[in-house]
């Protein structure tokens, strides 16, 4: 059984900028720059919404139990692993 079997319906946020800055064009300052939350994401969107390939291939909040089911790995051993490796882990 699961040690934390209760973390698969959980969401994560993923927010990433990636930057060029050696490609800067200076009369267009943001062309090199993206990020993966688009600009017209308004706030109760991103509250409701969750990644979805087909209906939601632009939110950025993911379920970890999906997360695990698309790597083909079993939920229950991935979290036994984990809760193993936090174990083991010196803070």
């Amino acid at each position: 059984m699961a040690l934390l079997k209760d973390t698969k319906s959980m969401t994560v946020l993923i927010k990433n900028t990636v930057e060029f800055p050696d490609c800067e064009d200076t009369s267009r300052k943001d062309q090199f720059k993206r990020r993966n939350i688009l600009d017209n994401y308004t706030l109760p969107y991103l509250k409701a919404c969750t990644y979805d390939p087909v209906r939601n291939p632009y939110c950025p909040i993911f379920n970890i139990g999906n997360i695990v089911e698309w790597t083909g790995s079993e939920y229950d051993q991935v979290a036994i692993s984990v809760r193993i490796g936090f174990e083991k882990a010196k803070f």
